[in-house]
Formats: C-alpha cells, structure tokens, sequence
C-alpha cells in the first residue's frame, strides 16, 4: 500500500492547512502607504509587509507547520512512531492551535499605521485548517480503520480495556 493510499482525510486537509499556512508567511500582511519628496515633487509609496518582516514569531509558525507536514507524513509512512502517551493528533492540534494564537496576536496588536492585509486573514483560516485536520484525525483514530470496517477500538474505563468483543482486566 502506498502512502497516498494510507492517508486519510485528516491527514490530507492538515497537510494541505501546514502547506498553505508555510506559504502565507510570506504573502503581504499589512500594507503601510508613505509619501515623500523627490526632487521637487510630491510623491506616493506603497509597501506590502509580509508576516516575515512583520513579525520575528512567524519562524515559530513555519516550524509548527512544517512540524506536522513531517509528522503526519513519517507516521502514515510507518518511518516514525511516537509513543501512545501522546497521540500525535493532539501534537498536531496543538501545532495548529500555536500557529492559530500568534496569527491571532498579529492581528490584533500591530503598529497603528498598518493597514491589514489578506495575508493574515490566508494564515489565520490555514491555522484553523491545521485545528480541523487535528481535529478530524483524532475522530478517525476513534472511529475505526479508514476502509470502514469496524476497527478494534480501545478504550480506557477506570483500568478496564473496552473492546468490542469482550470486557477484560488488565
């Protein structure tokens, strides 16, 4: 089975949020408009601020985004396992969840003379699509294999293994 086959939905929409979240750290968050004179005339400057120069945390929210790109691919490739203490579909909402509060910070506390641009509002919307695909991924992981068949769920009751076919003590 190949990789594109053993990834999942939530797989796909965290990898393609981290991508697009990875993409819009470079696209123009604010703009900010001066005038000045050359010479003797008057004239007219606009600047596009990415959320690279406009913020020293936008490398935290690069290395969140690429940190669940490399998870979720290592993962599903069978490469890399973590242990079962912490899944790693709360490593990937908490990434998102990172990503999504200092996007958040960006805008609403930024200098009074820049203007908001898409950019932000593109890196905000990819944060929240990292949380969904978090999100999505820890409701297959309770749900059962991805071809539908029912999967061997477990889950932890007061020291008790619950499974499908029967109740045991550990």
């Amino acid at each position: 089975m190949s990789l594109r086959e053993r990834l999942r939905t939530g797989d796909w929409v965290a990898i393609i949020s981290s991508s697009i979240l990875v993409l819009s750290v470079v696209i123009g968050w604010y703009k900010c408009s001066y005038d000045y004179v050359d010479g003797m005339t008057l004239k007219h400057k606009n600047i596009s601020v990415s959320g690279w120069d406009g913020t020293k945390l936008s490398l935290f929210i690069i290395i969140s985004a690429l940190t669940v790109i490399a998870i979720v691919l290592l993962i599903r490739n069978g490469s890399w396992s973590i242990p079962a203490m912490v899944p790693f579909q709360i490593i990937v909402t908490t990434l998102g969840f990172v990503a999504f509060v200092i996007v958040l910070l960006k805008l609403f506390l930024h200098d009074s003379d820049l203007v908001l641009s898409y950019g932000i509002f593109i890196s905000l919307a990819s944060s929240i699509g990292v949380i969904v695909g978090g999100i999505i991924l820890s409701k297959e992981r309770y749900a059962g294999s991805a071809d539908g068949k029912p999967g061997d769920r477990i889950r932890r009751l007061g020291g008790r293994k619950w499974r499908k076919s029967d109740l045991s003590e550990e």
